[in-house]
């Protein structure tokens, strides 16, 4: 293919995003993956050029259009609908932490408010690799934090690679708490990002129980990168929009599913 047909090619691809993103308020980077079958780093580069554009506004895992950046929580980077599901799904998983658990966190905006519920625990231990839960921390709180260091990921804010992977690899939690882009019962879990799924990949194995953290709008769907088959999870943690039967199809692959009660 010649350059002049790629420029074009992708001029389209664009005009097709500011078509959806003017339509629905919002779009992520999976949903656009899949709608073009390009990689999530084509759709970044798409999103940055519009955004230099003016067209949108880029956010966590996504974008959102110009006249939407209202809706969007100062605290949370995601339209205000999202942020309150996520809300209520951190405000029930942290019922699962007791005084004196050490936990490792993954790394995201549901970890972000999740973090955030933990401060009143007695004698927690936390590990985490997400650059934003160990600021917020060391700032508001006395929990005992230990930063899983590696290579800094900028586009998701933690650290990555092997070094990252050694720390958690040499330690041994109670429980983690983990997310998803994607959560598909027959192929699994998985995310947008290579080197994040890596450490992903890892981490589930550091603990004695394992919490994945999904939105309804992540289950039955598939991402970049799988991680880690379903069975490494034991509770899954949603949202009262899930699919039933998907809830029923998962209770039946052996998980415990708990579900957030929203406001929506």
């Amino acid at each position: 293919m010649s350059k002049q047909a790629s420029k074009i090619f992708a001029g389209a691809r664009r005009q097709q995003i500011c078509d959806i993103i003017n339509e629905k308020g919002q779009v992520s980077v999976t949903d656009l993956c899949e709608t073009f079958e390009v990689s999530p780093a084509t759709i970044r580069t798409d999103l940055r050029v519009l955004e230099e554009n003016g067209a949108l506004a880029r956010v966590y895992g996504g974008a959102v259009a110009i006249q939407s950046q209202n809706l969007i929580s100062p605290n949370s980077n995601l339209p205000s609908a999202n942020y309150s599901t996520i809300q209520a799904i951190a405000q029930t998983a942290v019922t699962f932490v007791q005084p004196g658990d050490i936990i490792a966190l993954d790394s995201g905006m549901t970890m972000f408010e999740f973090a955030k519920l933990l401060t009143h625990i007695d004698n927690l231990t936390i590990v985490t690799n997400d650059l934003h839960i160990v600021a917020y921390l060391e700032e508001k709180t006395k929990v005992n934090t230990i930063m899983a260091g590696g290579a800094v990921n900028r586009q998701f804010h933690c650290t990555t690679g092997q070094t990252a992977i050694d720390t958690i690899s040499t330690l041994h939690v109670d429980k983690v708490f983990a997310t998803a882009t994607g959560v598909d019962i027959q192929r699994g879990l998985s995310t947008t990002d290579m080197a994040v799924a890596n450490f992903k990949s890892r981490l589930i194995e550091s603990g004695d129980k394992i919490f994945l953290l999904a939105d309804s709008q992540k289950l039955a769907k598939n991402s970049f990168v799988f991680y880690a088959p379903l069975s490494k999870a034991d509770v899954l943690v949603t949202d009262d929009q899930a699919p039933s039967h998907f809830i029923k199809a998962i209770q039946q692959y052996g998980l415990e599913v708990v579900v957030a009660q929203t406001n929506h």
